[in-house]
């Protein structure tokens, strides 16, 4: 079975604003934005959604002081 690192917490990022060098903030997976019920959709549909294979996962990280945000593209591992 295939988890995302990050979703779990196997695995912490450490990524550095490039406007004010603060620490960027994990926002989550990004396919928890697309709608309230996106958490809940079938893989298949979400990887048509977001563009990435289905052995992927993208999280939002985001600065707390100046609003910037990154989308970080991380493997899922296996468990």
């Amino acid at each position: 079975m295939y988890q995302c690192p990050l979703c779990n917490g196997f695995r912490t990022e450490k990524i550095i604003c490039p406007n004010c060098q603060t620490q960027l903030l994990d926002g989550g997976a990004l396919e928890n934005y697309y709608e309230p019920y996106s958490p809940y959709l079938p893989e298949n549909i979400l990887n048509q959604a977001d563009g990435v294979s289905a052995n992927e996962c993208i999280h939002l990280f985001y600065c707390p002081d100046c609003g910037y945000d990154h989308r970080y593209v991380t493997k899922l591992v296996n468990i």
